[in-house]
């Protein structure tokens, strides 16, 4: 049995943040995104949600395939921002994996 939880943006970490680079922009927060949270493995590459007009960081993930698979599951849109300006939409692990190319 899976136990829902509440969308509760207030927790997110910081309510103003400095973009840190490269990092994960989600667009369309949603009910299942409490719930992958508690999912991702941890790591260095901050995700960045925007909710209402103000963007927060929502965790800090490794830059593992599994992680971006989570979050494509369940949300529309996921952006890499690889530095200012410079942003790539992720449709799917091949499109992730050609990012992580480019950037190692």
């Amino acid at each position: 049995m899976v136990e829902g939880r509440e969308l509760d943006v207030d927790k997110f970490r910081s309510r103003f943040v400095d973009m840190v680079y490269p990092c994960i922009r989600i667009d369309d927060l949603n009910d299942t995104t409490p719930l992958l949270v508690d999912f991702l493995e941890s790591g260095e590459v901050p995700v960045m949600a925007t909710y209402k007009g103000v963007s927060k960081v929502v965790c800090n993930i490794s830059l593992s395939a599994y992680n971006i698979d989570k979050i494509l599951r369940t949300h529309n849109e996921v952006f890499f921002l690889k530095q200012p300006g410079d942003e790539v939409q992720i449709r799917n692990i091949q499109g992730y994996l050609e990012v992580l190319s480019w950037i190692l």
